[in-house]
């Protein structure tokens, strides 16, 4: 497709924006967010809602079904690999995280002035069955990435760790850095980076942050 789709809130709208800039509404959820947005090899817009963590399914201007009603609070982020295969974060989110950097010498804990979220890593086959590969009871997830075979990465919350799983949901550490939050995430590609927040520093995987 040549257009470009946006989430809003919060009036949980998605836009369609076509290449001379013009954008119209394409779908009127809802929800009050709609906070992620990936489009399907068949063309279908999938968007994740913030509030009671749907997933849409939006085939033409209008139409769209719940494609699943997680139990949570938001759809985070939302990938499609080569071969089709949907990888949906989603999260039940607890009390506010407190601002302050963790301190490592001062044990894990000491960064947590609340609870974190649970997050939740699912896989949709072309069939469209969800396989839950991977939950987090201590933290919520806020990044999803694929690599070039298609594996995923999600990037925490809470304590700036990066994790994958494969198949048999064996879950590996990739990296676990000295900041909060696990703002972006890019594993595709030869040269691999994490840049996180709480505060803002720019990583690059490999130089003694995993793989």
């Amino acid at each position: 497709t040549n257009s470009l789709y946006a989430g809003t809130g919060p009036e949980g709208k998605v836009f369609k924006i076509d290449q001379q800039g013009k954008s119209q509404v394409f779908f009127d959820s809802d929800e009050a967010h709609i906070i992620s947005l990936a489009v399907g090899d068949d063309g279908a817009v999938y968007a994740g809602s913030s509030g009671k963590a749907l997933l849409y399914k939006i085939t033409a201007p209008g139409r769209a079904t719940v494609a699943y009603d997680f139990d949570g609070d938001e759809v985070k982020a939302i990938a499609f690999a080569k071969n089709g295969s949907m990888f949906v974060v989603a999260n039940k989110m607890g009390e506010q995280l407190a601002p302050p950097k963790r301190n490592k010498s001062a044990g894990p804990q000491s960064s947590r002035g609340g609870k974190a979220g649970k997050g939740s890593l699912f896989r949709f086959g072309k069939d469209g069955v969800a396989e839950e590969l991977l939950t987090d009871n201590e933290t919520h997830f806020v990044t999803l990435s694929l690599d070039d075979a298609g594996a995923p990465y999600v990037g925490t919350g809470a304590e700036g760790r990066v994790y994958t799983v494969d198949d048999a949901h064996t879950t590996s550490l990739v990296a676990d850095t000295d900041e909060r939050q696990v703002g972006a995430l890019v594993v595709a590609g030869k040269r691999r980076f994490i840049a996180t927040t709480d505060p803002v520093v720019f990583h690059e995987i490999g130089h003694g942050l995993g793989f």
